[in-house]
C-alpha cells in the first residue's frame, strides 16, 4: 500500500520543538533536540514504540525464517543521557525488542526477541542564545555509533556510525525543532531481516505547542503540549517513509509523560516492508 497525502500541506502544518522553564527541557517524541541535561545531571527516558508493516514486497530477499508476512514490532528503547559538562553529553540507548511475523491468513507466524542495536554517542550544544527566562536557540551536533548485538533477526551485524545536527527555537508558547541525521551502514545486505542494509538519512520536523498553563508562574509544577513531528527517512538504495506524529507531552519539574500516533503520509518501498502505523509512549525522569 503507497500512501501519499500533499507533504506540503502537512509541513505547513508542522514545525517545532518548545523548550520550558522546567528542569527536564522539553523534546518532542521523535525530533531530536538541541537540549541535554546539566552536568553532572542524568536523565533516563523510556519510550515503548508498535509498529506495523505490510508483507515484504515481491521479489526481496527474505531471512531463511521469514515467511513474508505482515510484520508487528514492539520496542522498548530506554535511553540514558549525563551531562559531562553544561554543553556536552553522553548519550546511550539500548532497545528491547519483539518481532512477530505473520504467514498470511491461517498460517503460523515467526517470532524474535532480544536486544536490538545499541547506540553509543554524545551531543555537543555548540551554540545558545537566550533572548529570555523562555525564548531561545541552540543548535547541537550528534554523533556516535550503533554497536550489534548480533541477535537474530534483530540485529544489523555491524558497527554503523552516524553523524548529525539539531536546533531548537522557542518564541513563546511556541517552538521549532529540527534534526538530520546520516547512518552508515557497514554491514552485509543480505536478508531482509533488518531495517536498512543500506545508508540511511532522516530529516525530523517538530511543532511543540503550549496549551496549559497560558503563561508561566513561579509555582506552576509543569506544562501541557501539543505535539505534531514530520518523520522522514531516505535510504540510498531508494526506499522512503514519511509519516506524521500527532502527540501530547506533559513535562514536569522531574518527569515527563508522551504518546503519540504515527501516520504514513509518502511511501515508495521496495527493498522492505512499508510501515503502515506507529504508537509511541514514553515516561522521562531527571535524577
Amino acid at each position: 500500500m503507497h500512501t501519499r497525502i500533499p507533504i506540503v500541506a502537512a509541513t505547513l502544518a508542522l514545525g517545532v520543538a518548545a523548550l520550558t522553564p522546567t528542569a527536564l527541557a522539553q523534546e518532542a517524541l521523535l525530533t531530536t533536540s538541541a537540549t541535554q541535561p546539566g552536568k553532572g545531571v542524568w536523565t533516563l527516558r523510556s519510550q515503548a514504540r508498535f509498529t506495523l508493516r505490510d508483507s515484504a514486497p515481491s521479489g526481496v530477499m527474505l531471512a531463511e525464517d521469514d515467511p513474508g508476512g505482515d510484520e508487528s514490532r514492539y520496542t522498548l528503547r530506554n535511553t540514558i543521557s549525563y551531562g559531562i559538562t553544561g554543553d556536552l553529553a553522553a548519550v546511550a540507548t539500548v532497545p528491547i525488542v519483539y518481532r512477530q511475523i505473520d504467514d498470511g491468513p491461517g498460517g503460523d507466524s515467526t517470532d524474535s526477541f532480544g536486544l536490538g542495536d545499541i547506540s553509543a554517542g554524545f551531543k555537543w550544544r555548540f551554540y545558545k542564545h537566550d533572548s529570555s527566562a523562555i525564548d531561545t536557540f541552540r543548535v547541537a551536533l550528534v554523533g556516535g555509533v550503533e554497536i550489534p548485538t548480533y541477535a537474530d533477526d534483530l540485529s544489523s551485524e555491524s558497527f554503523n556510525p552516524y553523524i548529525g545536527i539539531a536546533y531548537t527555537l522557542i518564541r513563546g508558547r511556541h517552538g521549532l525543532g529540527q534534526s538530520a541525521s546520516y547512518t552508515l551502514m557497514t554491514g552485509s545486505d543480505e536478508g531482509f531481516d533488518r531495517d536498512y542494509s543500506a545508508d540511511v538519512f532522516r530529516f525530523d520536523t517538530a511543532y511543540v505547542y503550549r496549551f496549559y498553563p497560558a503563561a508561566w508562574e513561579a509555582d506552576s509544577p509543569g506544562g501541557h503540549y501539543f505535539t505534531a513531528e514530520l518523520t522522514s527517512e531516505f535510504s540510498v538504495t531508494g526506499d522512503q517513509e514519511v509519516h506524521l506524529t500527532p502527540g501530547y507531552l506533559y513535562e514536569g519539574r522531574e518527569i515527563a509523560a508522551e504518546f503519540g500516533v504515527s501516520l504514513p503520509v509518502w511511501s515508495d518501498v521496495e527493498g522492505r516492508r512499508e510501515t503502515d502505523v506507529g504508537i509511541v509512549a514514553g515516561v522521562r525522569f531527571l535524577f
